[in-house]
């Protein structure tokens, strides 16, 4: 078999996974797009010197041991590491879907459904399209005819 060919096991497999398959390929695209046009904005706030206003740092209400953790959540840092984490999942999103989509790693399968059903750091602003995609992949591989289509490890 070329690497080109895929290894679906019959065309009902195609016709089942393929559909949630395409969908976490085109969400984990969409997140990593967002996620780097998110990196290039953080990264010119870090390198630019400007920022978000921190004038919340002056309040009196803000307990003093929350300053240090509000500087440095506002200061662009910590939102280039969530960058790498969400274009880190993202890539992951993307790739299982490829399997998914192949009939191939059932384990990457799952976990990548999984990731995409998250909603939070890992898919962006994205999750509202994530989210549902990934349940529906989740549905279709933990089904016994999605398990079905995937070959024994």
């Amino acid at each position: 078999m070329t690497p080109m060919q895929r290894s679906f096991q019959s065309p009902q497999a195609q016709s089942e996974l393929s559909a949630p398959a395409i969908g976490l390929i085109v969400a984990g695209a969409l997140g990593a797009l967002f996620t780097l046009l998110s990196l290039v904005t953080n990264t010119l706030t870090l390198v630019g010197g400007t920022g978000p206003d921190l004038s919340i740092l002056n309040d009196p209400s803000l307990p003093p041991a929350l300053k240090p953790l509000v500087k440095v959540a506002s200061s662009g840092v910590a939102g280039l590491a969530l960058n790498l984490v969400q274009a880190a999942a993202n890539g992951f999103i993307v790739y299982a879907g490829l399997q998914m989509r192949d009939a191939r790693q059932y384990a990457v399968c799952v976990a990548g459904a999984a990731v995409a059903s998250m909603p939070g750091c890992f898919s962006s602003c994205c999750c509202i399209f994530t989210m549902p995609l990934g349940i529906w992949s989740l549905a279709v591989l933990l089904s016994q005819s999605g398990k079905a289509h995937f070959k024994p490890a």
